[in-house]
C-alpha cells in the first residue's frame, strides 16, 4: 500500500504541474520544435523526426497494471525560402495511467536573415489535443460515486495556441523564448473540468570546437531547456561530445528528477539516437527503473535557388 501512495502522489504531482500535457523528451536538442515553434525550417532541409518514450519504467500499481508515462511523437518541417519561413506538422500520443492524450500540432515561423551569419526568427503554432479517460480503470473505494461508477471512456477536446522567438548564429549559437497553451484551454470530461496549463520554456546551446583538422573534428555542444508554469520549475543541461559530425555521446542533468546517458549517430542523411534518464527523484524509491528513449531522424537538405545577377560589360556598349 505505501509503494502504490508513492506512486500516485508523484504521477499525480506530475501530472499537476505539466499534465503530460507538455511531453518531457530527454533529446530534445535534435527537435527543438517542439518546444520552439519559431524554430521550424530553420534546419534548412526536410526534416522528418520520430521518437518514444517510456518515461519511469517499472511503476505499477497494486494490481500490477502500469502507470508510468509513455509517448511517441512524429514531427515534419521544412523550410519554404521564397517566403523566409518554415512550416511543420507533429502528432504526439501519450498515455499515462488510465489517460490517453492525442494531440495534433501545427507549426509556422518567419525567419528574418540579418546578415549571412544571424538569423532572427518568430514563430506561431495551432494545438489541437484529444483528451480521454477510462473511469472503468480507477479501483472504486465508494461504490456510490456515480463518477468512478461509469465505466464509459469519456473524452474532451481542447484547442489552443503557442508562440516563439528564435535567433540562431550559423551552426555555432541558437537560442529562444517561447510558450504553449497560451489561451490555457478548458473541456469537461466526464462531469469534470479539466483546464491546460500556459508552459514557458526558454533554451540556449553553443557549440565549443576543441580540435579540427583534416583527420578529426571534435565539438562539445553544450546547452539548457528551463520550463515553467511559474508554480513549477524545471531546469536541463547537456553537453554533448561529437566526432567528426558522425557520432556523438554525453549527459544531460535535470535537477531533481535524473541524469540522461546520451549516444548516437549520423549515417547519410539519417540521425539515430538514445538516451536512458537514470531517475534521481523519491520515484526511485516508488519503483522506477529510469526512462529510455530513442528517435530517428531522416533530413534531406535543401538549397535555396541563387538568384542570378545582371552586369554590364564595357565591351558590348
Amino acid at each position: 500500500m505505501k509503494k502504490f501512495i508513492y506512486i500516485f502522489v508523484f504521477v499525480l504531482l506530475e501530472h499537476i504541474a505539466f499534465s503530460q500535457q507538455q511531453t518531457q523528451f530527454t533529446q530534445y536538442m535534435f527537435n527543438k520544435t517542439e518546444f520552439n515553434p519559431a524554430a521550424t525550417g530553420s534546419s534548412k532541409a526536410i526534416c522528418a523526426y520520430g521518437a518514444a518514450r517510456y518515461q519511469w519504467m517499472g511503476l505499477k500499481n497494486d494490481s500490477g497494471q502500469v502507470i508510468n508515462p509513455r509517448n511517441y511523437l512524429f514531427n515534419i518541417e521544412l523550410p519554404i525560402y521564397s517566403i523566409r519561413s518554415g512550416i511543420g506538422a507533429s502528432v504526439n500520443y501519450g498515455r499515462l495511467g488510465v489517460e490517453d492524450n492525442f494531440d495534433i500540432k501545427l507549426n509556422y515561423a518567419y525567419h528574418q536573415p540579418i546578415n549571412e551569419k544571424h538569423v532572427l526568427s518568430i514563430g506561431f503554432s495551432f494545438e489541437l489535443m484529444n483528451k480521454s479517460i477510462d473511469y472503468s480503470q480507477f479501483f472504486v473505494f465508494d461504490n456510490g460515486d456515480p463518477l468512478l461508477n461509469n465505466i464509459d471512456k469519456e473524452s474532451g477536446i481542447f484547442t489552443d495556441f503557442g508562440l516563439g522567438v528564435y535567433y540562431q548564429f550559423k551552426d555555432k549559437f541558437y537560442t529562444g523564448l517561447s510558450v504553449s497553451q497560451i489561451t490555457g484551454a478548458s473541456s469537461e470530461i466526464g462531469e469534470v473540468k479539466y483546464d491546460l496549463v500556459p508552459h514557458y520554456y526558454c533554451m540556449a546551446g553553443y557549440n565549443f570546437t576543441l580540435k579540427e583538422d583534416r583527420k578529426s573534428h571534435f565539438v562539445l555542444a553544450t546547452g539548457f531547456l528551463v520550463k515553467t508554469t511559474f508554480d513549477i520549475t524545471q531546469i536541463e543541461l547537456h553537453a554533448l561530445l561529437r566526432y567528426n559530425d558522425r557520432y556523438w555521446g554525453g549527459l544531460m542533468y535535470r535537477k531533481d528528477d535524473a541524469i540522461g546517458i546520451i549516444a548516437g549517430m549520423n549515417y547519410n542523411d539519417f540521425s539515430f539516437g538514445l538516451s536512458y534518464d537514470i531517475t534521481t527523484s523519491s520515484l526511485a524509491q516508488a519503483g522506477s527503473k529510469g526512462s529510455p528513449e530513442i528517435f530517428i531522424k531522416y533530413c534531406y537538405p535543401i538549397i535555396p535557388k541563387v538568384k542570378k545577377k545582371g552586369y554590364y560589360n564595357p565591351r558590348y556598349l
